[in-house]
């Protein structure tokens, strides 16, 4: 019979050596959310992904998504940036991160010109 203390123990371990979703399973499900327009929710998994594995690209690629679609432009710009810093030939990120620079630019130019 097993004692109340390795009961506790057993749950543990089996707490502790990652029952909870991948962070595959969290990239793909924040990736949906992304899809059908839930915003917060995308953003929330999609940053769990990356904590729990920080070099997955199209993770950081969708958080740049997320960011560019809540118009926080420096933080897209950053996330684009990551995404090819893991990999270099992630083409979505590389066209993504020229539209996010060039809308940051044009924003830039606008103020400049605000009396």
């Amino acid at each position: 019979m097993m004692t109340r203390l390795a009961y506790f123990g057993l749950c543990a371990a089996v707490f502790v050596s990652g029952c909870g979703p991948s962070p595959a399973s969290l990239r793909d499900r924040g990736i949906a959310e992304f899809q059908v327009g839930h915003i917060d929710d995308a953003e929330s998994l999609l940053r769990q992904a990356v904590d729990a594995r920080p070099a997955m690209p199209e993770a950081l690629y969708y958080l740049g998504r997320v960011n560019y679609a809540t118009g926080d432009l420096e933080q897209a710009i950053y996330y684009y940036q990551c995404s090819l810093d893991v990999d270099p030939s992630f083409t979505p990120a590389r066209r993504w991160l020229a539209k996010a620079q060039q809308e940051a630019g044009r924003t830039g130019q606008l103020l400049l010109f605000i009396p």
